[in-house]
């Protein structure tokens, strides 16, 4: 196969803030002028912003909130279908059941009365301490004339199993940089207030996140319609036959299938399975933006961000366009991205993940699509792209010293001391020390001094069973054909 080249390192080193009050911090190299415009959210997600979003609720309303739970993965396979606008429950595919109630939020000092709250998220609501869990709001849920900055709802996540606090929000930048379309973020200091139970209690700096919905998709697509869909479980985009009724229990529908997107949709799949060869290479264009997948892979790559399409099945959206019918990935929940993700390897390891192959095994897609000689140009003309504009020094040194002000100006405004990292997570979490060192690796194997590390189930799925005592290693030159791999003992 031939290869093309890239360029830039990071080397910015940043400082780590409390693990158990911070969440989410946005990423943009400078704070963004006041412009005139019309764009929905142009103030909400100004990346240099720190909102203060102060949460309320009665009572009655904050034990009615609190989720059940059918079982711990029973809702990875049960039936899905679109989620009503009106629908005051909503299943979590691990088994929780998240309900909206009525609440009033404040936002810098404006007021909603009466808004729709409730819990989200999968092991970043499991893992979330106290009060600092995952929420959504939706504005329109009991009043339809209601919005902020435009749009109709937006969430807060709490940067789960993150003690930099750092990596979604430099992640979902970074995808944007690149070109991919992907939802703005901004910060907040969460506050809550339950008579009884608290009163303005800090649950700590969130990340603002923009909600993938008709407001996004016309905002990047030009259109609302379309089918939308977020996969669970969805390992390697199966074929499951032609009746699109088995498809919604794994491919999740977010909107109302028409028969021409559902079509198109069990035709992408079974064009990925079934096809050979050469149909395959003549017809995937028809069925996929090439382009822009080849971006979202080599993002994807380029940030280690593997519990997502790369590995897990999950953490993405499929978008099939209404009138070119072509298929789009958009990313989801990047707070384990650059390599924290440990079940295909470690973190080391993970800062030396192929460019080759930065997925595990098998992934159809993209394999087939990369075994296709012009689109693998495409994909290492993309990251050597990447590597010259959004991944050098200059852009993420931009974006973590302008994270660094914002969490300064949040630790000061909450009164809360900076901490350190914990001893036991040493400096290699420390996103910059690990963007350097994936930098590094991913110069080396291009210049083919260093060997890329192909990712495995570490502990087996859901970390059950033992690692390979051997795994393949690729090293390849740059416009030399690479060998298929060799083993290398562990």
């Amino acid at each position: 196969m031939a290869h093309g080249r890239i360029t830039g390192v990071v080397v910015v080193l940043l400082v780590c803030v409390p693990v158990m009050l911070w969440g989410k911090v946005t990423t943009a190299p400078a704070t963004r002028a006041a412009v005139a415009t019309t764009r929905a959210g142009e103030k909400l997600f100004d990346p240099a912003a720190l909102h203060v979003v102060h949460l309320k609720l009665s009572k009655a309303a904050w034990e009615q909130m609190q989720p059940t739970r059918k079982g711990p993965f029973s809702g990875l396979f049960a039936a899905s279908r679109p989620v009503k606008a009106d629908e005051p429950k909503q299943d979590n595919p691990f088994g929780y059941t998240y309900t909206y109630v009525h609440a009033a939020i404040d936002c810098d000092g404006v007021t909603w009365k009466d808004v729709g709250l409730r819990f989200k998220g999968n092991s970043s609501y499991m893992v979330g301490r106290e009060i600092k869990k995952p929420f959504k709001v939706d504005l329109n849920r009991y009043d339809q004339t209601q919005s902020i900055d435009g749009l109709a709802g937006f969430n807060l996540h709490n940067n789960a199993m993150d003690p930099t606090l750092m990596r979604e929000a430099l992640s979902y930048g970074f995808f944007a940089d690149a070109g991919v379309p992907a939802p703005r973020v901004s910060n907040a200091l969460v506050y809550l207030s339950v008579p009884g139970e608290y009163e303005r209690r800090l649950a700590g700096l969130y990340v603002v996140v923009e909600e993938v919905d008709k407001s996004f998709l016309r905002d990047r697509f030009g259109t609302a319609k379309g089918l939308l869909l977020k996969p669970e479980n969805c390992f390697d985009l199966p074929y499951l036959g032609e009746d699109f009724e088995r498809y919604r229990k794994i491919y999740r529908p977010k909107t109302e299938a028409t028969p021409r997107t559902a079509r198109r949709l069990i035709e992408f799949v079974k064009l990925i399975h079934d096809a050979d060869d050469g149909t395959f290479a003549k017809r995937i264009g028809e069925y996929l933006d090439v382009d822009a997948f080849l971006r979202f892979v080599a993002s994807n790559g380029l940030l280690a961000n593997m519990d997502s399409f790369l590995t897990t099945g999950h953490n993405f959206y499929l978008y099939v366009h209404p009138d070119t019918l072509k298929i789009h990935f958009i990313p989801w929940d990047l707070n384990l991205s650059l390599g924290t993700f440990d079940w295909p390897g470690t973190l080391a390891e993970q800062a030396n993940l192929s460019v080759l192959q930065p997925y595990i095994k098998a992934n159809h897609l993209i394999e087939r699509v990369l075994a296709v000689p012009a689109y693998e140009r495409a994909y290492l003309a993309e990251v050597d792209r990447l590597t010259r504009t959004s991944f050098t020094p200059r852009a993420m040194g931009g974006r973590v010293e302008m994270m660094r002000s914002v969490i300064a100006r949040a630790e000061k405004q909450a009164n809360v001391p900076h901490k350190p990292l914990p001893a036991r997570a040493g400096p290699e979490l420390d996103p910059t020390v690990f963007i350097a060192k994936r930098y590094e690796s991913v110069r080396g194997q291009l210049s083919g001094t260093r060997e890329g590390f192909l990712p495995y189930w570490e502990r087996g799925f859901f970390g059950v069973g033992k690692p390979p005592t051997t795994r393949p290693v690729m090293r390849f030159k740059v416009g030399a054909t690479a060998p298929a791999g060799k083993q290398e003992k562990r």
